[in-house]
């Protein structure tokens, strides 16, 4: 029992010299009376534990911070780790050690570790100091089957100011083996688009920027996309045109400055643009059964387009369609003449055709026929730069010189034609 006490006695007061409480208490042969009846084995034991304090109370502000907290290697590739010390200032590191707790996952030289197979390991870090402090630090490291591509399946995607949706479908990453296989992504200009590290994009502003998507497993492989806003589009993107009078579409548009829409056709439509302060829309008007693609630019940089589908159905077909003159006199208000439609002369007379458009106050002619006996077909005509084939009748204005009915027609309200029917006795 004395000796025991006399043990936990001494290791307390060793203690207390380790850490400079009162070491000038003791001198050498007053330890070596206390330590006289200790074996050698429970002497080595009181060294090891005074050591282990010692070094604890060196290092107690002490770290290792290395250039990582955490890292990942593809199998047979390297990376290497380096780091800084911490409440170590001025005392010179006498030796440094690297080990990896299982060799078979990762081997470590002077801080390069070579990954061998997928797996987790601990790499151990262990300096000594000339005061034969030790401190140690760990860093775990997981070894993967690397990602060997990534692709997009769209070299291009168009989006309009608001949007929010999911573009990880976008990427694809092979092998399907790949340990890891997540992306992170990021925006050459979010004032355009941002994106989230996991995918979500928001669409902010009209113009172009590139998303990219990046390998997270250390392999480094990156692919990208270019991400157009639009600042004009549809509501839907197909419409079914059902009448032969056409269809008139509401667009959503986000600029600035419309007056530099400009609308293009591919297929069985015609388009026209309509501007009413920030209002605008397309009135489309059926040439033929089946499908067009409409597509709208905004002036405001090359990019800014938008493309939606026109279906143009049977019943909304514009066959040709032949009226006598008197069919037009008496239904001048729901008689629209396509291009291909005829006029005929009415009760064999002849007839004398006008078309023209006014702009302002003032006249322009387009085409004019007759007085002939043969029929006038309806034409397609450009006027003010535009393709026009469908002239709306309205109600007579007048009457001709020679004493006849006059009355004039519009596909809207800036294009008007004229129809005269004269009386060749005249």
């Amino acid at each position: 029992m004395k000796k025991t006490t006399s043990f936990l006695i001494l290791f307390l007061l060793c203690v207390s010299m380790a850490i400079g409480g009162i070491a000038e208490s003791f001198d050498e042969q007053t330890l070596i009376q206390t330590f006289e009846g200790f074996t050698i084995e429970e002497l080595e034991n009181t060294t090891e534990i005074l050591k282990n304090v010692l070094n604890q109370k060196r290092l107690e502000n002490a770290k290792i911070a290395f250039n990582t907290s955490s890292l990942i290697v593809p199998k047979a590739q390297q990376a290497k780790v380096t780091y800084v010390t911490e409440g170590r200032e001025g005392i010179k590191e006498t030796k440094v050690e690297w080990s990896c707790s299982d060799e078979t996952i990762a081997t470590v030289q002077k801080g390069l570790i070579t990954a061998k197979t997928p797996g987790t390991a601990t790499v151990t870090c262990a300096i000594t100091y000339e005061d034969e402090a030790i401190l140690t630090g760990e860093l775990d490291v997981t070894v993967v089957d690397p990602v060997k591509t990534v692709t997009m399946s769209e070299k291009s995607m168009t989006f309009f100011p608001g949007d929010t949706m999911g573009i990880n479908s976008v990427a694809t990453v092979t092998p399907e083996t790949a340990s890891i296989k997540t992306l992170t992504w990021e925006s050459s200009d979010e004032s355009v688009a941002m994106v989230s590290e996991k995918g979500i994009l928001t669409a902010v502003s009209s113009g172009v920027c590139t998303l990219t998507a990046r390998t997270v497993d250390g392999s480094n492989k990156s692919a990208s996309f270019k991400a157009i806003v639009s600042s004009i589009k549809t509501e839907e993107s197909t419409y079914t045109i059902t009448e032969r009078t056409g269809l008139t579409i509401p667009l959503i548009y986000a600029g600035s400055d419309p007056s530099g829409i400009k609308a293009t056709v591919k297929g069985s439509v015609t388009a026209q643009l309509s501007v009413d302060g920030d209002q605008v829309s397309l009135f489309l008007l059926p040439t033929k059964d089946g499908e067009a693609v409409v597509t709208l630019e905004d002036s405001s940089f090359k990019e800014n387009k938008y493309s939606f589908a026109a279906i143009v159905d049977k019943s909304a077909s514009p066959a040709p369609v032949s009226y006598t003159a008197e069919e037009v006199f008496d239904n001048q208000d729901s008689i629209i003449l396509y291009s291909g439609d005829t006029i005929v002369s009415k009760n064999g007379t002849y007839l004398e055709v006008y078309f023209r458009y006014q702009e302002g106050i003032s006249w322009s002619f387009v085409e004019h026929f007759g007085p002939k006996k043969n029929n006038v077909k309806i034409s397609t005509y450009e006027v003010l730069g535009k393709q026009v084939s469908a002239w709306k009748v309205r109600t007579a204005q007048n009457e001709d010189r020679y004493g006849n009915q006059r009355f004039s027609g519009t596909l809207s309200p800036y294009y008007y034609f004229d129809l005269i029917d004269v009386d060749a006795e005249d």
